[in-house]
């Protein structure tokens, strides 16, 4: 569905130009495909009744109370505008509309959302506005008359307009929706206009109703919910470093890392990795024990990563950007033994922890053959990471990962996106943003490669990156 109603400037009355003024500079439409077909007809089960418990409220105004709520949901806005007749027992014509515009709160009931329609009533001269106009894309037809007259007035809006179309015969009525497939797909037009239909139903029955309690899923939605979710994925007690393991077995010389600092083969992040391992493992950790990591986006980053995975650990990434006090309370939090950091951040991290641990090329650990990696304690329900979020209250608030949940995640991602070998991933997201763990560690199980842009060029060059890189 478009999200904007009006795309470019159109002539309007005085009357109509303050409280549209906003919307006349919306952003463009983005260019549509070229459709098959259009003015396609669904139409809502019938007999459809609205049951309405205050006479003084009409019924047409209660089907464009829905219809606004409709557009407030899919436009991700509390102010609406849209097209819609006036309705009136002696209307012989509707080529005149108005535009209706609308402010929707949760914390409103459906009377002040009426109440707002009914201040807003002007003399049918000073309001009418000939339907002639490419600026709006979508419209309300409230009992207009049936016929020629009503394919005249269809004709009168622009190309790709939205239009839903209500007839009421009391005591039932039928709502029909004209669309364009050029702009919206039948099967979004379909479920509009049967959430149009559920959602007039709660108004008609209660108009006491806050806009923020109604129920906005319609009943194909809950079914189509549940269809799509019918596949649980089965669940893999795997580690997600044993998955890994088995990438570096099956390509050990294939590109893991291709990073503005290096690159590195799987065969050289698994040896990288399992030394420092063995380092932190020394240093007493183990399961359940949390390391944050402080570094900037780097291939040493990875490698801190599978090493704190591998001794058996869970880690939580800090920006080093970030105010102290926060990652204070972070570190509050977790009492971690030991931080993982990179060169740029040794003493800023002392204030978060009594051992820091610098994990660059001339790390100590990279050439201490006395202690080898004998493998990790981590079992498939142990913590594999933490997040932290912004927190509501401003306290940030953690969230745990196991092993077990996120290897049964990142392999159905694997076959729904079709990660494999050949996969050049962008880790564009921060660290700390929960999303980065799926670029990484999901692309590491898939046998692909992780590209990892420089602060410079994720912030002022993504598109050079990406065919620098060869991103896919």
């Amino acid at each position: 569905m478009a999200t904007n109603l009006i795309n470019h400037p159109i002539a309007l009355y005085p009357f109509h130009k303050e409280p549209l003024h906003v919307l006349l500079n919306s952003p463009p439409q983005p260019s549509l495909p070229e459709g098959v077909q259009n003015g396609v007809d669904l139409h809502s089960p019938d007999n459809f009744t609205v049951h309405l418990q205050l006479e003084e409220y009409a019924r047409p105004e209660l089907i464009q109370v829905a219809w606004a709520i409709i557009l407030s949901k899919y436009l991700s806005s509390e102010e609406v505008s849209f097209w819609s007749n006036t309705v009136q027992p002696e209307m012989h014509d509707i080529s005149g509309l108005v535009p209706i515009r609308l402010q929707l709160q949760a914390g409103e009931c459906v009377t002040d959302i009426l109440r707002q329609l009914e201040m807003k009533r002007q003399p049918d001269a000073e309001r009418r506005v000939h339907a002639n106009t490419d600026g709006f894309q979508s419209a309300l037809l409230v009992n207009p008359p049936a016929g020629p007259l009503e394919r005249e007035v269809m004709a009168l809006l622009p190309q790709g307009c939205l239009v839903i179309v209500s007839h009421i015969q009391i005591p039932s009525m039928t709502l029909t929706i004209h669309f364009d497939t050029k702009y919206i797909h039948s099967t979004t037009a379909q479920r509009i206009l049967e959430q149009h239909a559920h959602i007039l139903s709660q108004l008609g029955g209660n108009t006491n109703a806050l806009l923020g309690d109604l129920n906005l899923v319609s009943p194909r939605d809950l079914q189509d919910l549940d269809e799509w979710h019918r596949e649980i994925p089965i669940r893999l007690d795997e580690c997600v470093h044993d998955l890994i393991q088995q990438t570096c077995a099956r390509q050990p010389e294939a590109i893991a890392v291709s990073a503005w600092d290096g690159d590195l083969s799987y065969t050289e992040l698994g040896r990288l990795s399992s030394r420092l391992a063995a380092h932190l493992a020394g240093l007493g950790i183990g399961p359940e024990c949390i390391v944050p990591l402080c570094f900037e986006k780097s291939k040493w980053a990875i490698v801190a990563m599978m090493g704190v995975i591998k001794a058996g650990g869970a880690y939580v990434f800090l920006d080093p950007t970030y105010p102290i006090k926060r990652l204070q309370t972070i570190c509050n939090e977790i009492k971690p033994r030991v931080i993982l950091v990179s060169s740029q951040h040794p003493s800023y991290c002392t204030r978060l922890a009594n051992d820091v641990v610098v994990v660059n090329e001339a790390s100590v650990f990279w050439t201490d053959h006395m202690s080898d990696w004998e493998g990790s304690s981590a079992k498939p329900d142990s913590l594999l990471y933490a997040v932290f979020t912004s927190g509501s209250t401003g306290i940030p608030k953690g969230v745990l990962m196991e092993h077990a949940a996120f290897c049964t995640n990142a392999k159905a991602m694997c076959n729904a996106a079709g990660l494999g070998p050949h996969a050049r991933v962008f880790q564009f997201a921060s660290s700390t943003y929960d999303v980065s763990n799926r670029d990484i560690l999901t692309t590491l199980i898939a046998g692909g490669c992780i590209c990892l842009p420089s602060e410079f060029d994720r912030k002022n060059d993504i598109a050079g990156f990406i065919n620098r890189y060869q991103v896919n």
